[in-house]
């Protein structure tokens, strides 16, 4: 104020200096993260993401055989494991990984005559799934009955005729039944439905993944080929 009344020269004035301070290195650092720590954070859970993604890509066992049980079974719904082993004995390691592996897919596509909000819901899903399966060239063996084939309707005329291919009085069209081979006693199920088959789907000519179709058909025959001469051996 008195240097602008004249009073005394600004020239007199002391200035007052604010000394710069130096942080160390730590400090830098500390006041870094400060500053960014929602976006170093949001970065975190972005790479940590990432990061399992590739691992579970990377480790994922892919199967070199797949079978679908679409009908409504409890008993075989418990045997997946034991389906799996069956057909794992004459399953070639067909995508070279080092590892046999035939995934066994228990989804019935139909409710019983009770069932509740939560089942339904489950057996929505089954559809879904199942026709998902069917939309590309992996899925080839079914395990069916004659109630799930009419509820799939066109399920009976996906699948190859097994007639033309095999000699079995166990055959009966797409059908190969399972109820007097020795299909039960090897997954250690006592009761085999008589409607219960297994069933190779035929390959669908003119569509996109008919190579595959093809691959997967040919390793799905002869591995059924090769059980039926065990499930029916005296």
């Amino acid at each position: 104020m008195k240097a602008k009344q004249g009073v005394i020269d600004e020239s007199e004035l002391e200035v007052e200096v604010e000394e710069k301070r130096e942080y160390s290195f730590g400090e830098k650092v500390s006041n870094y993260f400060y500053h960014n720590k929602w976006w170093l954070g949001i970065a975190a859970v972005v790479a940590v993401v990432v990061i399992f993604l590739v691992y579970d890509a990377v480790n994922l066992v892919r199967p070199d055989m797949t079978v679908l049980i679409v009908c409504n079974n409890y008993d075989l719904s418990m045997r997946t494991e034991a389906i799996s082993a069956e057909f794992e004995k004459y399953t070639p390691d067909v995508n070279e990984d080092g590892e046999v592996y035939v995934a066994v897919y228990y989804m019935p596509t139909k409710a019983g005559e009770e069932v509740n909000y939560y089942d339904l819901q489950t057996y929505i899903a089954n559809q879904s799934k199942f026709m998902g399966e069917f939309q590309d060239g992996d899925s080839m063996v079914v395990i069916a009955d004659v109630e799930s084939t009419n509820d799939n309707a066109g399920l009976d005329q996906l699948l190859e005729n097994l007639e033309d291919k095999f000699q079995s009085d166990n055959i009966n069209g797409y059908k190969y039944m399972l109820k007097d081979s020795k299909f039960g006693e090897n997954i250690n199920l006592s009761v085999i439905p008589n409607d219960l088959y297994v069933g190779v789907r035929a390959v669908q000519v003119g569509a996109s993944y008919e190579k595959k179709m093809q691959r997967n058909y040919d390793v799905a025959m002869n591995a059924l080929e090769q059980l039926i001469s065990d499930w029916e051996e005296e």
